[in-house]
């Protein structure tokens, strides 16, 4: 009798070994307010899967993002984790629905593979509404760090950091008289730390002028989770100190001599100017060191095929890398873009 009863319950022990789950650290939450989303599948060591099927998650009122796949052990099961974030995108209690899973074991008589599928449990999550002056909601520090790259040149980056919907974070835009300034496409990523879910915003703005530049306060305001409040990030204003020209009298009575010259001969020179007008192809060609390509592909930096150029030339002037640059992949990146 006690055989026949553990023949009967051995399916339903080898069955009970694969488990498939989601873990939620949050079932209430802000609208807008990023949620890790954790999907466990575990299996026996001894008799691992052949296949395993597990498409992306779907939910209606939700941006789903997947971050990572880890696998690990623990005794004699395996455990494959795929963790996701859920952004709530309505302010009401919503269904998370159930997610399946499917895996496939080789028949040991005829090698075909036999698939049986998982489901996790539906969730309900409560998103809650925040006030209607922003839309970004979560717990953040902001960082501002602005440092002088070359005599002319400082460059600002502004880091938030701790976790929100960083893709609906508007870009930082300073104004700054009697300079030039040039801003990168931020750079967004979501990651997780010690389980807990973290994300960066990154934005580097560079400035080109002369004499003492103020780096005016910046803010950001958004509506801290913890807290439940509105809560203003705000850094101190900053100073740097670019090169100015030394003051030359006898040369500034030529630079007279010569602006009164070239008024008189104006018309001819416009002619003229517009016949020799050098292309920017062949400005990279006359280019003598990586420094001036670098100043003369700075104003194209929002161009998605040139940024990677500007960065291997940042890095080999400022941080003493060895990057090989072709100015023929230049001039040819340079044709394919539209501002040129």
């Amino acid at each position: 009798m006690k055989i026949l009863l553990i023949i009967l319950l051995l399916p339903i022990s080898i069955f009970a070994k694969y488990s498939f789950n989601i873990e939620l650290p949050k079932k209430e939450v802000y609208l807008n307010e990023p949620i890790l989303a954790t999907f466990t599948f575990r299996y026996p060591s001894s008799n691992k899967p052949r296949y395993i099927n597990f498409k992306e998650p779907k939910a209606k009122d939700f941006i789903i993002k997947k971050l990572s796949q880890e696998s690990s052990k623990s005794g004699e099961n395996s455990i494959i984790k795929y963790k996701y974030l859920l952004i709530p995108q309505v302010a009401k209690e919503l269904k998370f629905p159930n997610q399946i899973l499917k895996y496939a074991i080789l028949d040991s008589k005829t090698n075909y593979p036999q698939w049986s599928s998982l489901s996790t449990k539906e969730s309900i999550i409560k998103s809650k509404a925040i006030p209607i002056n922003t839309n970004i909601s979560g717990n953040l520090t902001l960082e501002v760090n602005s440092r002088k790259k070359d005599k002319n040149i400082a460059l600002i980056t502004i880091k938030l950091k701790g976790i929100a919907n960083f893709d609906d974070i508007k870009p930082f835009k300073l104004n700054i008289s009697n300079t030039t300034i040039y801003s990168s496409k931020p750079k967004i990523k979501y990651f997780t730390k010690d389980n807990k879910l973290q994300g960066e915003f990154v934005q580097k703005i560079t400035i080109l002028g002369s004499n003492k530049i103020v780096i005016p306060k910046i803010n950001f305001k958004y509506f801290n989770s913890n807290t439940k409040l509105i809560q203003v990030l705000q850094t101190k204003t900053d100073i740097i100190n670019l090169a100015t020209k030394k003051k030359n009298y006898f040369q500034n009575a030529l630079y007279l001599l010569v602006g009164i010259f070239l008024g008189l001969l104006a018309p001819l020179l416009l002619k003229l100017i517009n016949r020799v007008k050098i292309p920017l192809e062949q400005k990279i060609k006359l280019a003598p060191t990586q420094k001036a390509l670098y100043k003369l592909l700075l104003p194209y930096g929002n161009e998605h095929n040139i940024q990677d150029i500007i960065k291997k030339l940042e890095e080999n002037i400022y941080s003493n890398k060895k990057d090989k640059i072709s100015k023929k992949e230049i001039i040819k990146r340079v044709k394919s873009t539209s501002r040129v």
